[in-house]
């Protein structure tokens, strides 16, 4: 099923993995436009309950996800050095 990761506020450059199953699914480089709160979109085909890491490629910062089929949408955020995950199933909306 496709799941949507929203890279949304905090991220000035910065490259991410998202890994699943032990494998890099997409590379991100996300940067912050502040006028929509939005700095990258990436669908990628996922399993109910697979869990994703989502980690910085300079290794700095890291986090992981269960994914849920209820909930495609997993929102990020980058704040203090750390990423803030939300699952949601209601699309974000941006200007």
């Amino acid at each position: 099923m496709p799941i949507e990761f929203h890279f949304q506020e905090g991220f000035s450059g910065q490259t991410f993995e998202i890994i699943a199953s032990g494998s890099i699914c997409a590379t991100v480089t996300a940067r912050t436009r502040y006028q929509i709160n939005l700095a990258h979109i990436e669908t990628i085909e996922l399993n109910d309950s697979d869990e994703v890491v989502i980690r910085e490629r300079a290794g700095q910062i890291e986090t992981s996800v269960q994914i849920h089929h209820n909930k495609p949408f997993v929102v990020l955020n980058l704040v203090n050095g750390k990423l803030q995950v939300e699952e949601t199933s209601q699309s974000p909306g941006y200007v």
